[in-house]
């Protein structure tokens, strides 16, 4: 028997931790703590347990930590924004990280634009999160 592509277990996970994210923010249109807390501690459970996890992505993940804590501080961004952020570190590389940030907020955007308001912010980032992961997979 083959063993799992570990790049699907780890897109498995990751829809399986935003789910009842997504579900909690359209009925409330909040982000519980302890949901993004479960998508934090899975991330880095994941990241450790594949092997990938670099001295680099410590310094990464300190650095989007104080860097998102910070603006959420000053009021640049929501603290729930901050903390969703703040959760998917240790699911991305750098590169795949800022591409999931720009398409989820590009989305939540648009979806802004169109409602006249504020979007939630899960569903976009969800949809960009789980593309990126899937992406790779594909070819």
């Amino acid at each position: 028997m083959d063993a799992l592509d570990p790049q699907l277990v780890k897109a498995a996970l990751l829809f399986a931790c935003f789910v009842p994210l997504l579900v909690a923010n359209l009925r409330s249109g909040t982000v519980p703590n302890v949901l993004l807390g479960i998508l934090l501690v899975v991330g880095v459970v994941t990241t450790i347990l594949f092997g990938t996890l670099t001295p680099g992505m410590l310094v990464w993940w300190g650095a989007g930590f104080i860097l998102f804590l910070l603006a959420a501080a000053k009021g640049m961004i929501p603290g729930g924004v901050a903390k969703l952020f703040i959760a998917l570190l240790p699911w991305f590389d750098f590169q795949p990280y800022l591409l999931v940030v720009a398409i989820g907020m590009g989305l939540a955007a648009i979806i802004g634009k169109m409602r006249g308001g504020n979007a939630l912010v899960v569903p976009p980032m969800m949809v960009a999160a789980l593309g990126v992961t899937l992406f790779p997979l594909l070819g």
